[in-house]
């Protein structure tokens, strides 16, 4: 006879002292039962690897459920391996040039932030909101097309430039001069013909004003008239 296990579980018939009888093929079946029983768990079922083995993502019939569990354990291992903990400590490394390292993407209708830093005392000082725009404490960091605005930065380094400002854009408040050097003060020359800056010795920056004719720089005002010039720069 073949055995029903693991295809069905046996049925037996419960056996009566002198009244049934016991015969061979009843004992016969127990054997077949437990014979199958026990190689579909596999020999020495309570020890293991050591969780050395690599994870098999393609067999679906095992020769045994010692194999089977053998094969849970590997799996468990490479996730044990490569979780982030929440202790800390954890780098996460792209399995090539073309995979993003973590993605974070909003819920439909998302409104809580999507990442958030917070300090000892558990307050958010830095966070990602659902639109994927970045925040300091509750402040709009600059974006590349927001309309933030900087408030008191200085920007240094011989390589800063700043492009494409409208005119209208530059506002300057309070008593600081706008120099455009900070060794020298332009000079503005007006004059009907073009000056050799060179020969005259005139400062990197100088400014020349095209003047119908030229203007007396030291004449501050004139009586019942105006200067004839094109520009006039005006002082105390």
């Amino acid at each position: 006879m073949t055995a029903s296990y693991p295809s069905a579980v046996k049925s037996f018939t419960t056996k009566v002292d002198f009244t049934d009888t016991v015969l061979a093929e009843h004992v016969n079946s127990l054997q077949e039962e437990t014979v199958s029983l026990q190689e579909n768990l596999g020999t020495s079922i309570k020890t293991g690897s050591g969780w050395v083995g690599v994870f098999d993502l393609a067999t679906t019939n095992w020769n045994t459920l010692k194999d089977r569990l053998a094969n849970m354990e590997y799996g468990i291992k490479e996730i044990y391996d490569r979780y982030v903990s929440d202790v800390g400590g954890s780098t996460i490394i792209p399995s090539g040039s073309s995979i993003v390292g973590l993605n974070i993407k909003a819920a439909s209708g998302q409104t809580a932030n999507l990442l958030e830093a917070r300090n000892s005392s558990n307050t958010v000082v830095f966070s990602v909101d659902s639109s994927g725009i970045p925040k300091y404490s509750s402040n709009t960091l600059a974006t590349v097309t927001g309309t933030e605005t900087f408030q008191n930065k200085t920007i240094s380094g011989s390589n800063n430039t700043l492009s494409d400002i409208p005119p209208t854009a530059v506002i300057v408040t309070g008593t600081t001069d706008i120099k455009e050097y900070t060794d020298a003060r332009p000079t503005v020359v007006y004059s009907a013909t073009q000056p050799d800056a060179v020969t005259l010795g005139y400062p990197a920056g100088t400014i020349w004003v095209d003047s119908s004719s030229d203007v007396d720089e030291t004449q501050v005002s004139v009586s019942g008239g105006s200067l004839n010039d094109t520009l006039m720069l005006m002082g105390g």
